[in-house]
């Protein structure tokens, strides 16, 4: 993804609202270098909304890192693709990467370890 076509929001980060079809999430996936365990039933759920037309944009986003690497969402992004449906995302880059310590500190309690 270019950022000439996102907003530049201030601290080098850059954001735009994009309809992100399945092919673009298995593009965005490749570029995943963490291994988080995928909650199935997560997955599953988020793709029936999808299905159904339950989905709806909340600002949920997908984050990367300045290095383009995913950071964030990838459960919603292995559930468009199960889903096989379009849907509109708040897509975000520019994050510096030690950021991925801290995302879902709510569900999981404690700083993950990031192997650095």
């Amino acid at each position: 993804m270019d950022t000439q076509e996102f907003i530049e929001l201030g601290k080098g980060i850059y954001g735009k609202i994009i309809t992100v079809t399945p092919e673009m999430a298995k593009e965005m996936l490749s570029h995943s270098t963490q291994s988080r365990p995928i909650k199935k039933d997560k997955v599953q759920q988020y793709a029936a909304d999808m299905k159904a037309g339950k989905w709806l944009f909340n600002g949920s986003s997908i984050s990367f890192s300045d290095k383009g690497n995913l950071l964030d969402g990838k459960m919603r992004l292995l559930a468009l693709i199960e889903s096989n449906t379009s849907q509109d995302i708040l897509i975000f880059k520019g994050f510096n990467e030690n950021i991925i310590a801290t995302i879902d500190l709510g569900h999981h309690g404690k700083v993950r370890k990031t192997g650095r």
